[in-house]
Order: structure tokens, then C-alpha cells, then sequence
């Protein structure tokens, strides 16, 4: 497992529970509302891992 900062690196995060800890809490709210933005039906697949 590869951190920088505290945080994981989305590159080298296999699991899908260990997304939401790649991001700190502002950058993790961007992406949730980015997601629920432009990909409402869920086609894009991190965005199930994510929670948005």
C-alpha cells in the first residue's frame, strides 16, 4: 500500500472499500457531487466505490 499525505494513491488501491480513503474529505465531496453531476445511473464504475 502506497500513502502520501495520510492517503492512499487511487493507483495502487486494488480494494474496492480503500477508494474513499485515497481522498481527503473536500476532494471526496468534489468527485461524490461530480458524479451524481454526470453520471447519475451509476455507468462509470467508481462511482459505486465512492458512495456517491
Amino acid at each position: 500500500m502506497r500513502q502520501i499525505g495520510g492517503h492512499r494513491l487511487p493507483s495502487f488501491t486494488f480494494a474496492a472499500d480503500d477508494y474513499v480513503h485515497a481522498y481527503d474529505g473536500p476532494t471526496l465531496a468534489r468527485l461524490r457531487s461530480a458524479i451524481r453531476a454526470y453520471d447519475p445511473h451509476g455507468v462509470m464504475a467508481i462511482g459505486h466505490v465512492l458512495g456517491a
